[in-house]
């Protein structure tokens, strides 16, 4: 068992590299809010095209976890992880996604290896990409709406890829962006992948 993530090895069956498998997390709807998650994991090759999302996020501090259930095992999570799986989860729907730290088995160094290399394929191939940038904070609020006015012009002057563009000063300073009590959480979600029962 990881210490960090509190992980049993038995969750994991072996990946077929040459099938470029990859591991999707189905999680499952709740109305109990207190309850921990609960998810299935399940193996997929990326050349059938499954049918799922990725999730982004900061992983936060490994010593600091919460637990959810996964394939009927308790899994111990980080809260970030936590807390935007509770945002994101529908109460209706369950939710497919990709996410690194349950997908991907942390304690075997080969397959982290290997997944690693498969990342762009996995991002590429989702139906979508949510990223969570975590808990509300002091003026979080103020730097995301100056992110959407800020693609709102990118994408006014034709820009839609800003990988190539540049710009002479920083978007944003961190001294913008203070910490303070948590709150809503803020996050992106574009096409989020859901499957109906």
């Amino acid at each position: 068992m990881s210490q960090a993530t509190g992980r049993p090895y038995k969750l994991y069956n072996k990946l077929d590299h040459d099938k470029a498998e990859i591991r999707i997390l189905t999680i499952h709807p709740s109305w109990r809010l207190a309850a921990p998650r609960e998810c299935t994991l399940s193996k997929a090759s990326l050349s059938d095209k499954p049918v799922y999302g990725a999730l982004s996020y900061v992983w936060g501090d490994p010593s600091v976890t919460t637990p959810i259930i996964v394939n009927g095992v308790e899994v111990q999570v980080t809260t970030n992880l936590d807390s935007a799986l509770r945002h994101i989860c529908q109460e209706r729907f369950p939710l497919i996604l990709w996410v690194d730290a349950i997908c991907i088995n942390q304690e075997d160094l080969a397959e982290r290896s290997q997944q690693v290399q498969l990342m762009g394929k996995i991002y590429s191939q989702a139906e979508g990409v949510m990223v969570w940038l975590g808990e509300a904070a002091e003026k979080s609020d103020l730097a995301l709406a100056k992110i959407e006015e800020w693609t709102r012009a990118l994408l006014r002057r034709g820009i839609r890829d800003v990988s190539t563009f540049k710009q002479k000063k920083p978007w944003l300073s961190t001294s913008e962006v203070g910490r303070g009590p948590g709150g809503v959480g803020h996050g992106y979600i574009k096409n989020p992948v859901q499957r109906s029962n």
